[in-house]
């Protein structure tokens, strides 16, 4: 058997050492569903503080503003009086403004002001969790809330690519980086040693491997040469995963995935890199577009139907693990 295609013929489920979960939940790959996840909803310079902006996951519509103080707030879009939109609205210090009758919500949701009633009426909007990382705006859409996973201190360098859109879901997207029988047909790799996969948490799994890039080019541009890659690839949800590579050096890539309200992708890259050096900055996005490249072609024309065999084990269980919410 070549080294560069990756071949299991037992079990699928003996290959991840995690308990089994369950089935029943159609959300892997469903358009009309959105996965209770953290989502980059854009570059945190995009919204200045004092103003309000609408953004989709999905079908899912979020009020985002930004108060006086700079902080960043996610609400419910429909006003609790007659339903107008609040993104139409105006910030106020640190409260939104309703455009239609000029009720008025804090940063908790609750109705600070109404002027046609003597006291504020008990109305309150629903809020979610919001983040600020990697030069990135990012919601919490989960009922149960769980920490946004953070990359290795040392790597204070940030490098956002450009928003892009691929035609695939979310969740085929992210789940890319855990087929593992790809990577030597589409890009021209092979495996070095064991494949470990394990589930960490209820919402994620880790991927463990080692490869080389059989063309000679790819090895000289990456720096890779003699050492090939240590990989680790961590999802966290659907929609969140986080590829970290310690050999040749160390360097991580935060993958963004949105649903789409038409169907499909948005997603953006933040890369985590050493601080001063610019040649490391170089070969590690090298690696990146090589694979993404060859990626993006066909996830744009996927048609997503799995007829699972055992080589798709870890595919398989990030797919089942998306499903447990």
């Amino acid at each position: 058997m070549s080294k560069s295609s990756y071949k299991y013929e037992g079990d699928p489920e003996d290959l991840v050492r995690t308990a089994s979960v369950p089935r029943g939940s159609p959300l892997f790959a469903n358009p009309a569903r959105v996965r209770g996840d953290w989502y980059a909803l854009g570059k945190s310079h995009q919204l200045k503080s004092g103003s309000v902006s609408s953004f989709f996951v999905g079908s899912k519509k979020i009020a985002l503003w930004r108060g006086s103080d700079g902080g960043l707030i996610a609400q419910d879009p429909a006003c609790p009086h007659t339903g107008a939109d609040l993104s139409q609205g105006q910030v106020i210090g640190n409260s939104l403004r309703c455009s239609f009758h000029h009720w008025r919500f804090d940063g908790g949701g609750r109705c600070i002001e109404a002027p046609t009633c003597e006291l504020p009426p008990d109305r309150r909007l629903r809020c979610y969790q919001t983040e600020e990382r990697w030069g990135l705006m990012w919601v919490f859409l989960g009922r149960t809330f769980r920490a946004l996973p953070d990359g290795h201190e040392s790597l204070t360098k940030v490098i956002l690519t450009p928003a892009r859109s691929i035609r695939a879901h979310p969740h085929v997207v992210i789940g890319n980086g855990f087929d593992i029988s790809h990577l030597g047909p589409v890009h021209r790799m092979e495996l070095l040693g064991e494949v470990s996969c394990e589930q960490d948490h209820e919402h994620g799994l880790t991927l463990k491997y080692e490869a080389q890039f059989t063309q000679r080019y790819k090895r000289v541009l990456t720096g890779s040469t003699g050492k090939g890659l240590s990989v680790t690839f961590m999802s966290d949800g659907g929609s969140f995963a986080l590829l970290t590579v310690t050999k040749p050096f160390l360097f991580q890539t935060v993958f963004t995935a949105r649903p789409k309200t038409t169907g499909g992708t948005d997603t953006q890259l933040a890369f985590l890199l050493p601080p001063g050096r610019p040649d490391r900055w170089i070969r590690a996005m090298l690696a990146l577009t090589f694979l993404l490249a060859d990626d993006k072609k066909i996830l744009d024309t996927i048609e997503f139907s799995p007829g699972w065999v055992p080589s798709d084990a870890v595919l398989r269980k990030f797919s089942r693990v998306v499903n447990s919410e």
